[in-house]
């Protein structure tokens, strides 16, 4: 990534979220859900995703979850939000935190549950969230594939300088 001191959407920790994968029944339940909350007409994007499954874009269902690009906006200029280029990317404006990035993950994929019974995945390819992306980061975070219900921290993990290691997050519903 080449950061650009004057675009605050290089300060990225990428794209955050994998397109999920639906058995038939999930992706049914999802179109259902969708036509109660976009309309009758809206369709669902889909790929196939081998036998008996649908992968959906994962960006669109942020964006119809009321997760637009930008988010949150004005309302917490400094913390982290949704790239106003790519849904998928959470970004560091400048005084974001890794708690905070982290807290917006965990909003967005609560979000996207509540809306339409989809439950979001972290990548699974590690990404490290750096003080020389977050600024007002004491410490590396290495994530790796994190189901949507387990997106809870109380604050910052102490690493540094680690290559590898393993988080243990407790559900969101117990903090």
């Amino acid at each position: 990534m080449v950061l650009d001191p004057a675009d605050p959407d290089t300060r990225s920790a990428g794209s955050f979220f994998t397109n999920p994968v639906l058995d038939l029944a999930a992706f049914a339940a999802l179109e259902r859900a969708v036509a109660a909350t976009c309309g009758p007409g809206v369709q669902v994007p889909r790929f196939p995703a081998g036998p008996g499954h649908i992968k959906v874009p994962a960006a669109w269902l942020i964006e119809r979850a009321g997760f637009t690009k930008g988010y949150p906006g004005s309302a917490a200029p400094d913390g982290p939000r949704i790239s106003a280029k790519h849904t998928l990317a959470l970004v560091n404006p400048g005084g974001a935190t890794t708690a905070g990035l982290l807290a917006l993950a965990r909003e967005v994929a609560d979000g996207v549950r509540k809306a339409f019974g989809v439950d979001l995945a972290a990548r699974d390819t590690a990404t490290v969230v750096s003080s020389r992306f977050w600024p007002n980061s004491r410490s590396t975070l290495i994530r790796s594939t994190v189901a949507a219900a387990d997106f809870a921290i109380a604050s910052e993990y102490p690493v540094r300088f680690a290559t590898t290691c393993t988080c243990t997050l407790a559900p969101a519903s117990a903090t």
